[in-house]
C-alpha cells in the first residue's frame, strides 16, 4: 500500500495492549483504520474490544518467527510500541518484510541502537519514533522536533496522535522523528 494515502489501513500494534496502543487504537478506528492489537494475556482482549480493536494472543518473548508472519498477514502498517528484548524487535522487522508490510513505526527510547539499525536496513518503508519521557497528559497535537534525543516529558496522547497524523499522511516516512510536547503544531513538525 502507498504510504502516501489517507486510506484506510490495516495496521497492526506490537505492544498492543501499552498505554500508547490502547490510546491510539481508538484514534485510528475513527479515522478507518483496521486495528490488530497483539496482547500476551487473554484478560487483556476485552478492553482491546471496547476500544474497537482486535486482539491477538501472542507472548511476544515466546513468539516464533512464524508467530510474528502469521500475526502479519494482511497488515499494510506495523507499530511496534512493546518493551521487549532487542530479539523479538529484530524478528518483528523480519516478519514484516518477509509478509509485504508498507510501512513500520517503531517507538524508540533511543537506548538500542541495533534495532533502529536493522529497521533502517531491511529495506521497509519506516519511522523511528522517539518522544522524550513518557508521561500521562493531554493531547495538545503540538510537539518539538529536535536532533537528539529528549528528556523532556512528552504526553502519551501526543505520541498517539503523532501515529494518527503519519499514518494520514504519509509523513516522515525514513526518517527518525526525536520530540516532545511543544509549541509546534503536527503538521508543520512532522512537514
Amino acid at each position: 500500500m502507498d504510504t502516501n494515502t489517507t486510506a484506510a489501513q490495516n495496521v497492526v500494534f506490537v505492544g498492543g495492549h501499552s498505554r500508547i496502543a490502547r490510546l491510539a487504537t481508538p484514534l485510528l478506528i475513527e479515522a478507518g483504520h483496521q486495528v490488530h492489537n497483539i496482547v500476551r494475556a487473554p484478560a487483556q482482549t476485552a478492553e482491546i474490544q471496547q476500544l474497537g480493536g482486535t486482539s491477538v494472543l501472542m507472548d511476544l518473548e515466546e513468539a516464533s518467527p512464524s508467530d510474528f508472519v502469521a500475526a502479519f498477514d494482511g497488515a499494510d502498517v506495523i507499530v511496534f510500541s512493546a518493551t521487549v528484548d532487542e530479539p523479538a524487535v529484530k524478528l518483528s522487522i523480519n516478519a514484516a518484510r518477509q509478509t509485504g508490510v508498507a510501512r513500520y513505526l517503531l517507538i524508540s527510547s533511543g537506548a538500542h541502537p541495533e534495532e533502529e539499525a536493522h529497521l533502517r536496513d531491511s529495506g521497509m518503508n519506516y519511522t523511528i519514533l522517539r518522544p522524550g519521557e513518557l508521561v500521562d497528559g493531554d493531547v495538545t497535537g503540538r510537539i518539538t522536533v529536535t536532533e537528539d534525543q529528549p528528556t523532556e516529558r512528552t504526553s502519551r496522547n501526543n505520541v498517539a496522535a503523532v501515529i494518527g497524523h503519519i499514518l494520514a499522511t504519509g509523513a516522515a516516512v525514513n526518517e527518525t522523528v526525536s520530540f516532545f510536547d511543544g509549541d509546534t503544531p503536527l503538521a508543520e513538525a512532522l512537514a
